[in-house]
């Protein structure tokens, strides 16, 4: 039994020692490969830059072009056959006497056709109603009136003065509205006399009445 024992452990130390030796040898190339990968790590290539300057490309200078008029023939004048005009003759007005008794009439069918023409008076429109106008004061007291107002236009149709209260409406609040009304809310056609607009007055009475 001991021979083979002592049989056994003759065959296995070469084999404990090859396996001993392949350890160290994969525990070195090991080392060797860690210590390469640092090297390479720190060994940095710098790179290395060059700046190149461009330079400027030269401009060309170009000659100025200077303008040469030619010569041009003269154009020929186109002649007009112009006819002949007779010279201006001078003519001479001589008056005329109209006999009086022809002016007279002439003058009264004149003054006969103007005053054919009827008159007609000053005439308005109202865009407006007064109660447009009712003072709201007048409204919650319940006070109610009527007011006479005197407005006067000139020949153009526009107002020529502030219109005036010819009679009140014994309320003062209602009596301004009505004035406000006659000067805001009315538009006049002038009055005419013989076919020709004149200046007329008119008076207006002017009610506020609760509904």
């Amino acid at each position: 039994m001991s021979a083979l024992v002592q049989r056994g452990s003759a065959q296995g130390r070469p084999m404990a020692l090859a396996v001993t030796i392949a350890l160290h040898v994969a525990l070195v190339a090991g080392l060797l490969a860690i210590k390469a990968v640092e090297t390479v790590k720190n060994h940095v290539i710098p790179i290395q830059v060059k700046n190149i300057e461009e330079k400027e490309k030269p401009v060309p200078v170009v000659a100025p072009i200077v303008p040469v008029l030619g010569r041009f023939a003269a154009v020929p004048q186109p002649t007009l056959d112009l006819p002949d005009f007779p010279e201006a003759q001078t003519i001479e007005a001589t008056a005329v006497d109209i006999p009086q008794d022809v002016i007279v009439e002439m003058t009264r069918r004149v003054e006969a056709s103007i005053a054919s023409v009827p008159d007609t008076p000053l005439r308005y429109q109202a865009v407006r109603p007064s109660d447009d106008f009712y003072p709201p004061q007048a409204l919650r007291m319940g006070e109610e009136g009527a007011a006479i107002v005197r407005t006067c236009v000139d020949a153009a149709g526009r107002l020529s003065g502030v219109p005036t209260v010819v009679r009140s409406s014994r309320v003062s609040v209602l009596d301004a509205a009505a004035v406000k009304w006659a000067s805001e809310a009315l538009r006049f056609q002038p009055a005419t006399r013989a076919g020709a607009a004149i200046a007329a007055c008119k008076e207006f009475r002017v009610s506020f009445t609760l509904h």
